[in-house]
């Protein structure tokens, strides 16, 4: 499978509702995998009816994944371009454990140019660790109690972010929104019906996106083709469609990222473990110490279908094959997982998943094998992968870096 990135931007506003309930009127603040996966399927049944062996390839067989595509802009309006606007780093969903100021929250790069009051942001996962080694009895390894500048409190801090690869550069996306309100129509008097004003949220148009998708290589060339055919026929994503929402731009396949390989895992989950271990001390009482973290939802169903919203040691031994791991924390969020059929013409069962951003540390009794676990990120966890479900990434750097940064 090649790496690659996709970059797109919305031309109209995207209403992407996270649930069915007509009540709910937030839109996500990214485009899930799924909702391009499906889009793209629908408009190869719609472009190339004939090309059924094609179709089969491109979306049944699990050789292309469409990741989900997130928000990429990080320059603020009229102030100087963010370098990190046009780095080819991927971006990735905040973790559970991210910390920054109450008050003034945010990454402190570029903030001087931006004009913009930020405290920086820390990771909260070693401190945590720390503490469930000690048997929760050593509460001196939580030093995240205010923000040293303006001594507000901490708190969580959620959204996407992009590590540059210059030292220092770490950014969060920013993503314009709105609300529209309108009136139903009543289908008896085709005037506005009485008592039925709603409102919507949306993403603006001019969103810039970016995300990580993999293809098999025997379909790379084929799949681009087909992808700008796409464009030329124009195509749009979410609720609302009918009335001029959801177009995007040309989706560009940028060349082939560097992926993670065996050596680069290795060398992060190595600098997390001497990084946990220098502040454990002597409750490092495990061989080794690897963190896991959901970089989408994850739809995970057992074998009696009952879906699983906990990453556990016996689970590490039947998918990866690491024996006698021990959890030591997890910070987890589930999920209801909804969505349309536009071929079928009806709604998708709902499903439960791990939340993306959640957490999970174990401990070892010895290294795991780095190979496997390259094979074992790139595979991703759980169902739905080819809709960009299940991604996941050993010992994020943010970890251990992101310590008022």
């Amino acid at each position: 499978m090649e790496s690659f990135l996709v970059t797109t931007k919305s031309l109209t506003p995207i209403s992407l509702r996270a649930r069915r309930d007509s009540r709910y009127e937030s839109t996500l603040s990214y485009i899930p995998g799924s909702v391009l996966w499906g889009g793209l399927a629908a408009a190869h049944l719609r472009m190339r009816p004939q090309a059924e062996a094609e179709f089969a390839e491109f979306f049944l067989s699990e050789k292309i994944v469409c990741g989900n595509l997130y928000p990429a802009q990080f320059s603020l309006t009229n102030r100087a371009t963010n370098p990190l606007e046009n780095d080819r780093s991927a971006i990735r969903p905040l973790p559970r454990t991210a910390r920054s100021c109450k008050r003034f929250g945010g990454f402190q790069f570029h903030a001087n140019t931006d004009d913009d009051a930020r405290h920086g942001v820390w990771d909260s996962l070693i401190s945590w660790a720390v503490f469930s080694l000690s048997q929760q009895t050593d509460a001196t390894a939580f030093d995240l109690g205010d923000c040293p500048i303006c001594r507000e409190p901490f708190d969580g801090f959620t959204g996407f972010y992009r590590r540059g690869r210059a030292t220092g550069q770490w950014g969060a996306a920013n993503v314009a929104k709105g609300i529209f309100t309108r009136t139903s129509i009543s289908r008896a008097r085709g005037a506005a019906a009485e008592g039925m004003l709603y409102s919507r949220e949306f993403l603006r148009e001019g969103n810039q996106f970016c995300g990580e998708w993999l293809i098999d290589g025997a379909l790379t060339q084929r799949f681009q083709v087909f992808v700008e055919e796409t464009t030329e026929d124009g195509w749009r994503v979410g609720h609302n469609r009918t009335r001029g929402l959801g177009k995007l731009d040309q989706l560009n396949l940028l060349p082939p990222a560097m992926p993670d390989t065996a050596a680069t895992i290795e060398t992060r989950a190595k600098s997390f473990n001497a990084a946990l271990r220098a502040k454990a001390g002597a409750y490092a009482r495990h061989a080794f110490y690897l963190p896991v973290t959901l970089l989408s939802d994850c739809i995970w169903p057992d074998a009696a279908c009952r879906y699983q919203l906990q990453l556990t040691p016996a689970a590490l031994a039947e998918i990866w094959g690491i024996s006698d791991a021990e959890l030591i924390y997890a910070n987890a969020d589930k999920r209801r997982v909804s969505g349309w059929n536009g071929m079928w013409g009806m709604p998708k069962a709902d499903e439960w998943a791990m939340a993306m951003g959640s957490v999970f540390l174990f401990g070892l009794t010895a290294e795991p094998n780095w190979q496997r676990l390259a094979e074992a990120q790139a595979a991703g966890l759980g169902i739905r992968r080819a809709e960009g479900f299940g991604a996941i990434r050993f010992a994020d750097e943010i970890h251990w870096e992101a310590n008022n940064v």
